[in-house]
């Protein structure tokens, strides 16, 4: 639970936006298109929306909190082949688990293989990302009257602030 004054970052990929660029137009990128077609087919049948991810900053506001950013970049092409490279490693997970399936497991091993070959010769996958940060308000409501707080603090002359009274919260 996030206490009042607390902060949220979400960063979440714009898998919606995915896609995969190649260098130049001879360069093939068959394979990688062919495996996240695949992997859309297989794991998105019901055509699931990844719009809700250009919206985190609605989403944080519903959930009563206040937008501090709310930002939407592109992977730079500076990083777009390590990007691709370990969003790459991350399928090869869900292949291997296909591939011992025995479900269609040759189509889905040979098609990863193909990919990597074309992302080593400049093919790559590219999506954008939103990083949006939300600030839980102090709430009103939670300023507590010092008449009725929890500790009652008296000062004396041997220490200068000692608790005195703990209004049966059974905390001391």
């Amino acid at each position: 639970m996030l206490k009042p004054g607390g902060y949220l970052q979400w960063d979440e990929a714009d898998l919606g936006g995915l896609h995969r660029r190649t260098p130049n137009p001879s360069a093939s990128k068959r394979s990688l298109d062919a495996l996240y077609e695949l992997v859309d087919e297989r794991f998105n049948p019901a055509g699931f929306s990844w719009s809700w991810v250009r919206s985190l900053d609605d989403l944080l506001r519903q959930e009563g909190l206040t937008v501090i950013e709310n930002k939407y970049f592109q992977i730079p092409d500076e990083i777009a082949h390590p990007w691709t490279h370990m969003l790459l490693l991350s399928l090869g997970e869900l292949v291997q688990n296909v591939k011992d399936s025995g479900d269609d497991a040759q189509k889905w091993w040979d098609l990863y293989v193909e990919a990597i070959e074309e992302a080593r010769h400049g093919a790559s996958v590219r999506m954008g990302m939103v990083v949006a940060v939300g600030r839980k308000p102090i709430s009103q409501a939670l300023l507590i009257p010092a008449s009725t707080r929890e500790w009652v603090f008296q000062t004396s002359a041997a220490s200068p602030v000692q608790p005195i009274a703990n209004l049966g919260h059974g905390m001391m």
